[in-house]
């Protein structure tokens, strides 16, 4: 699990072991379900059971993706499932069903069946996906009684809280919007091939194709200044080389900007006065109740939203950014908002 390539798409590499992992800090520790794991008590292949479940399947993608399994029922009891219900969950199906009510999405989806303790359950491992998911259409259905209800409704970006699916808010969404532009920076610059080395206090300088006796340097500003490329006997000089200005040696820095617990404890309380307190039990609260981080015994503790939280692997432990107190101290001056998270129970 730990050994995943890519990020966003290692839910899709759990292995049998992994999942029976899941069901037994289940039966032990009741790990309910969150930012990454959705329980299902039965599928029936009914349009009602469809879309209750594409609902699903989409929030998790539009989160950091995760896991759904079939097999668990809503009060945590494991009961199994029907083996072959495998059959309904082949890429085809999925995509074709979501196409249906998203014409232009896609969500990357591996169903596998696992046995634990002699009984059957299907897991779909669902990959972050690369852009946000939005329905085109409402994804009604309809009751025993002839009413028709909605899972979910057109227009609406779904994502994954410690609670379950809901709509996003415009945190959410600008949170989701710069890693979408960030990871595709990253692979825009994954596609240098190559970078020169060259010494300190060197100037940057761009040669003129067309006249490889003239020249720009290149200010800091980011101005060009025309120069006179003078020959100084050591041959000549292709045209497409190039000299970079580097100004100061970089000096690594581990965990720069992050804050322990305390420390953001502190901000926060002075932030809010007097009459609130927080301390370390209402920032536990605050990380539960806006799904910043994974609980404490958790398959994948660096599943954090990484704008606020990151794990730090060598003291396993976590630390937060200065992102994470100003939302913090946003949200908490709202006195109702306060009490909400102070007394949230998942």
């Amino acid at each position: 699990m730990k050994n995943a390539q890519k990020n966003g798409e290692r839910y899709l590499r759990f292995s049998d072991y992994d999942l029976k992992k899941i069901l037994r800090e289940r039966q032990r520790y009741g790990v309910s379900e969150g930012v990454w794991l959705e329980f299902k008590q039965l599928f029936d292949n009914s349009k009602r059971a469809w879309v209750s479940l594409l609902v699903e399947l989409v929030s998790i993608a539009n989160t950091e993706g995760g896991v759904v399994i079939v097999g668990v029922s809503d009060d945590g009891e494991l009961i199994g499932c029907d083996k072959e219900l495998l059959k309904s969950f082949d890429a085809a199906t999925i995509r074709q069903k979501l196409e249906t009510y998203s014409p232009n999405s896609a969500v990357e989806v591996r169903a596998r069946a696992f046995n634990y303790y002699n009984s059957d359950y299907i897991a779909l491992c669902v990959a972050k996906s690369n852009n946000l998911i939005v329905f085109d259409k409402d994804g009604n259905y309809k009751e025993e009684k002839g009413k028709t209800k909605a899972a979910f409704h057109h227009g609406v970006v779904y994502v994954r809280k410690p609670g379950g699916k809901c709509a996003a808010t415009q945190t959410d969404l600008d949170s989701r919007v710069r890693e979408i532009a960030q990871d595709l920076a990253g692979k825009h610059l994954a596609r240098i091939k190559r970078m020169a080395s060259i010494p300190i206090e060197s100037e940057l300088v761009a040669v003129d194709p067309s006249n490889p006796e003239h020249g720009y340097r290149i200010k800091d500003t980011g101005e060009a200044e025309p120069v006179q490329l003078v020959a100084t006997g050591e041959g000549e000089v292709p045209v497409s080389r190039a000299i970079a200005l580097i100004r100061d040696r970089p000096v690594p820095v581990i965990n720069p900007g992050r804050l322990r617990v305390k420390h953001v404890c502190k901000k926060v309380e002075k932030a809010l006065g007097t009459k609130k307190r927080y301390r370390q039990h209402q920032h536990t609260q605050s990380w539960k109740y806006y799904g910043v981080r994974p609980p404490t015994i958790s398959p994948n503790p660096a599943d954090c939203r990484t704008e606020f939280c990151q794990y730090d692997e060598p003291h396993g432990d976590y630390l937060y950014t200065e992102k994470w107190v100003e939302f913090l101290i946003e949200k908490l001056k709202d006195d109702e908002e306060y009490e909400k998270v102070v007394a949230y129970r998942p």
